[in-house]
């Protein structure tokens, strides 16, 4: 079963601070055996509210923990507001430990939350249309806006209860001996009130009479309770254990359906959960979904059939490994990935420093920026290495793996959230909220084991009229995950932090290295590190199993390569359809129109995070070929590859995809690229401070300049506010569905590459027009890494003295470096480093004055 969607994490969601709550009960906390079930897991569940026409859905997101079984936690959620994830929740504190069950609703303009605990005692709890309100922490809730009922003490009778389910003014208990109560909990204030309570039989009038027996045929115990409004009708959905299924009339209490869910083929498996998909206004169709053992039962009940199919679940595990060899540079790696959003998580990464006996108070850790967390976690790992003699590999692998345990314990997954209005569909976490977007094809085309290709490319990528063609993509990809699979994730990372960090090693040279190690395996030097972290005899294990190894893949790489020749009859033709593919990996142009405004926080947040996760992906990609056609050259001889060939590989396609990987490598810098936080001498930034710019969107995202979560990506999308083509989801009231995310990031994709016209120009024109954006929001470093790029491949290009004499694009570029590195001796410590950075703005004017004279 292929990947349907992709995991967006909402930046901020794993920071809130928590407004304590306590509900004082009208009596003694119950000592008595459990009456409802044990918070045994993570629970949570969302619920959308509209408190006015035109108004935009608010979003109610509630979390029971395993560990806090006394607690629920509370966040009102808004993609209209510029704040983003919201910053505060509440936390309700209960006497009694709590039942993995709560429901929300609205109602007259208020917020009611039912809760029940494991002793059977029921919570009303009315709540302002506001929750921000409540901003007393370690306050009593209101006792006049809290109404309590005990089901134990009037349905004891009835066994334990073993499921739940509320709507506004009304509580459904399902009971261990299959019965089902309705109990009138916030409508009806008199509990012992004629109409309180409604038991649903099956019959009515006299057959009540006969006690149990009214209940018609015995059914097992209540599995699950959905309550549901079809064409302005309310219903009840009982699921039970023994697999009937029936639907009861809210207003009526009657039965309408009843069907046997037994199935011979799943014999002994147990049904566990009951969901109720949306109906169409004009079907009378209801689709529901059972999951029965370990598969996801899809039923479609109109009025007299219930039709039934199968799909077998599956779990999909994300292993993230680390590689042994990795150059000097290895802690500028480690930080990137770590601090990177997605990657990033508040409460995992202080949980780990907290394993390093490191503490800080809320308040000291929720002010440190990017640049302090490197510091900090810097200084752990030489601490670390200077006194246990450890190598930084062995140091960076401890850091890691505790940082993986810390992050698995505190982002469990809860439970989905589900917009009908929008489609939005979401992940509720432990400590975090994530939405989920479409894969795109080249994610499908390369998730998986090498032996799905062929499946994978026939439903993912629709390049090639010609059968042959796509049989020739399919081998070529084939050998692409056995390079990328021989040598990790440790040769994209390494090339790419030589692209962005400071010149340790350069680029140029790492390929050539990288490829050496295809054919020859790595040196002795490289093997000689790992003695002092696994000791000699390990390490000449590895050494022989490395070799081994070598020998295997050099083996399997050429008769795969013979074959793909074979196949094609000419090295010519694969190259050719390597060619037809890249045109897919290039950004695609788009005509856009952008308006000056501020985007929805939420959305914005959801925006950038996917465009990181993508262009990662296409830069992965666009590596992977690379490696590919490099490795050709270096063993062309073993494969008969001609001379025409190989000067069509080194003069044509590797200048090729050495542009497509620079062009998604700035959209990759942009959406990761943790923003410099502001200058204390930045005008601009203290009129903000002060609220003279009327804009409250910019003020508050310029509070959050040099955090690790607020990206450069931000700083761009201050200068829009809709996206064309109909995808308005900057600007949506809505929470975005997967397919809008999709269409944004193309999107914003082609503006940061193209420009708004999207017109064919020089390799990133456009990088200018950023570097300006940056440079008015302080981002001189950013600034001048972008514009630093784009000289280099115009200089690698020899194309720089065209460009001197047809325009003035040299003259600004100069002129801006120069602007550059004249703000970075403005807000340079004395010394050497702003004299240096003093003197090479001089030297870019210099050349701005000469090239301006010639052009």
């Amino acid at each position: 079963m292929g990947l349907a969607g992709m995991e967006v994490p909402i930046i901020g969601s794993d920071s809130v601070n928590w407004v304590e709550l306590f509900v004082s009960p009208s009596s003694s906390t119950s000592t008595s055996p459990p009456f409802a079930p044990l918070t045994v897991e993570d629970y949570s569940s969302s619920c959308s509210i509209i408190q006015h026409h035109h108004d935009s859905p608010a979003y109610l997101i509630w979390r029971i923990h395993k560990t806090l079984p006394h607690s629920l936690e509370l966040l009102q959620l808004s993609s209209s507001t510029n704040v983003g994830f919201p910053s505060v929740g509440l936390r309700f504190t209960f006497p009694d430990a709590l039942s993995p069950f709560a429901s929300v609703c609205f109602s007259q303009n208020q917020i009611t939350l039912y809760v029940l605990t494991i002793s059977g005692l029921a919570y009303l709890l009315k709540l302002t249309n506001n929750i921000s309100s409540y901003n007393v922490s370690n306050s009593t809730f209101p006792p006049d806006h809290l109404f309590e009922f005990d089901i134990r003490r009037t349905h004891s009778n009835h066994g334990p209860i073993t499921s739940v389910a509320a709507t506004a003014g009304c509580l459904v208990a399902g009971f261990n001996d299959g019965s089902v109560c309705c109990f009138q909990l916030g409508t009806i204030l008199d509990h012992t009130a004629p109409g309180f309570v409604h038991e649903l039989r099956d019959d009515s009038g006299m057959g009540r009479l006969w006690g149990f027996m009214s209940r018609g045929r015995i059914v097992g115990p209540v599995q699950d309770l959905v309550i549901y409004e079809v064409h302005g009708k309310q219903f009840l959905f009982v699921l039970h254990s023994d697999g009937i299924l029936r639907v009861w009339d809210s207003t009526s209490h009657s039965r309408i359906f009843s069907h046997s869910m037994s199935i011979p083929e799943l014999a002994g498996a147990t049904f566990k959960r009951l969901w109720v998909g949306q109906v169409e206004n004009d079907s009378s169709i209801i689709p529901l979904a059972i999951l029965y053992g370990e598969t996801l039962v899809c039923i479609f009940l109109n009025d007299t059939k219930c039709l039934t199919c199968f799909r077998s679940l599956k779990s999909f595990v994300v292993e993230n490994y680390l590689s042994d060899h990795i150059v000097p540079f290895v802690s500028s790696i480690f930080l990137r990935r770590l601090l990177c959003p997605g990657i990033h998580h508040n409460m995992s990464l202080r949980a780990t420093l907290l394993d390093y006996n490191r503490h800080w108070s809320d308040s000291e850790f929720q002010s440190l920026t990017a640049d302090g967390l490197k510091k900090e976690i810097l200084s752990l790992i030489e601490h670390e290495g200077s006194t246990e003699n450890s190598s930084v590999f062995y140091c960076w692998k401890n850091f890691c793996t505790r940082y993986y345990h810390n992050w698995c314990k505190n982002n469990a997954p809860c439970g989905l959230f589900v917009d009908s209005s929008s489609g939005a569909i979401g992940l509720i976490r432990k400590n975090s909220f994530s939405l989920f977007r479409c894969m795109e094809d080249i994610e499908r085309l390369i998730s998986g084991s090498s032996d799905e290709l062929g499946d994978r490319l026939s439903t993912g990528l629709d390049l090639f009229d010609d059968d042959l063609e796509s049989e020739i993509l399919l081998e070529v990809f084939r050998c692409v995950i056995r390079i990328s699979q021989q040598l990790g994730k440790t040769a994209s990372a390494i090339f790419y932090e030589s692209l962005v960090s400071a010149p340790v090693i350069s680029s140029e040279e790492i390929l050539p290295c990288v490829s050496k190690i295809l054919v020859t395996g790595y040196s002795s030097s490289a093997a000689m590190l790992h003695i002092s972290d696994i000791g000699a005899d390990i390490a000449w294990e590895k050494k022989v199993a490395d070799h081994k190894n070598l020998r295997k893949f050099s083996i399997d790489m050429l008769v795969s390569l013979h074959a793909l020749c074979k196949r094609a009859d000419t090295w010519g033709i694969v190259l050719n359809v390597i060619e037809k593919f890249l045109k897919f990996i290039v950004p695609r142009k788009i005509i856009h129109n952008l308006d000056a405004g501020t985007p929805s926080s939420i959305n914005a947040v959801t925006l950038v995070q996917a465009t990181s996760q993508i262009s990662q992906v296409m830069f992965e990609t666009a590596m992977d070929i690379l490696l590919f056609l490099t490795y050709l050259v270096n063993i062309s001889g073993q494969i008969h590859m001609c001379h025409d060939d190989i000067s069509r590989i080194q003069l044509e396609m590797i200048p090729m995809i050495e542009e497509i990987v620079s062009e998604w490598l700035i959209v990759h810098f942009f959406a990761t690229t943790p923003s410099q936080p502001a200058a204390i001498e930045d005008f601009s930034l203290q009129l903000s401070s002060l609220q003279i710019d009327s804009n409250m969107g910019k003020r508050s995202w310029n509070e959050k300049l040099g955090k690790c979560h607020f990206t450069l990506a931000f700083i761009l999308l201050l200068n829009m506010q809709s996206l064309p083509g109909g995808h308005t989801l900057l600007s949506s009231r809505c929470l975005p569905n997967p397919h809008d995310i999709s269409n944004s990031i193309q999107d914003f994709t082609s503006w940061i590459i193209w420009g708004k016209s999207g017109e064919p120009s020089s390799f990133l024109s456009h990088s200018k027009e950023l570097a300006l954006i940056l440079l008015r929001h302080g981002q001189y470093d950013a600034a001048k890494y972008i514009l630093t790029m784009v000289e280099a491949h115009l200089r690698k290009e020899k194309t720089s003295q065209s460009i001197q004499d047809s325009d003035s694009q040299w003259c600004i570029l100069h002129h801006l470096l120069g602007c550059c590195f004249l703000a970075q001796a403005q807000y340079a410590s004395h010394g050497m480093m702003k004299e240096k950075k003093v003197n090479e703005a001089v030297c870019c004017f210099f050349r701005y004055s000469i090239f301006s004279k010639t052009s």
